[in-house]
């Protein structure tokens, strides 16, 4: 797989060199630098999206997926904190601060931010896996003290999750298990 991203790097190299204010070449290679742990490219991409604004905040969403990256969650909760003033209708920054708050055991915030993108994204696999998960790890934080709603507000969550990311099969199986803990 490291050579078929060489080859996307130069596709989209390519693309920035005739095109340079094409968006999806520049947040394409900073997934790529970011995936690589290529913080060099990765900051001269996010740079690149803060002069164009890529995000629609400023670079502020770049800046906290750097952050995340660095296992800096605070300022990655500042950049997202950012990114959601200039942009309340983010999903995709409500799904990272989601996913941050998690990280930081910080089960309300993440929950609440989880469910805040599912609102505004109800298709999305990723985000609808991501509110699966926020709450089932509540519920195992909360172990004999959960209650019958948050179990069932849980169990229809996965059912969303895995209806949404239906060839998920660690998704299906995780499912499997779970009931099979409640049932």
């Amino acid at each position: 797989t490291n050579n078929q991203l060489d080859k996307a790097v130069e596709r989209y190299e390519e693309i920035l060199e005739a095109e340079p204010n094409n968006v999806i070449a520049i947040s394409s290679l900073f997934d790529i630098a970011l995936a690589r742990n290529d913080m060099k490219e990765a900051n001269k991409f996010a740079g690149m999206a803060r002069e164009k604004n890529i995000d629609g905040c400023n670079g502020d969403y770049f800046a906290a997926r750097i952050a995340i990256v660095s296992e800096d969650q605070e300022k990655a909760l500042k950049n997202l904190d950012s990114c959601l003033k200039q942009r309340p209708v983010f999903s995709g920054a409500y799904l990272l601060r989601s996913r941050v708050n998690a990280i930081l055991e910080k089960d309300d915030f993440a929950i609440k931010d989880a469910q805040k993108a599912f609102e505004l994204n109800p298709l999305s696999g990723d985000i609808a896996k991501n509110r699966a998960f926020v709450l089932y790890q509540q519920n195992k934080r909360l172990g004999v003290n959960v209650s019958s709603e948050q179990e069932a507000q849980t169990r229809e969550a996965l059912l969303i999750a895995i209806a949404l990311n239906k060839t998920d099969v660690q998704l299906q199986s995780f499912y499997a298990e779970y009931i099979s803990e409640t049932d």
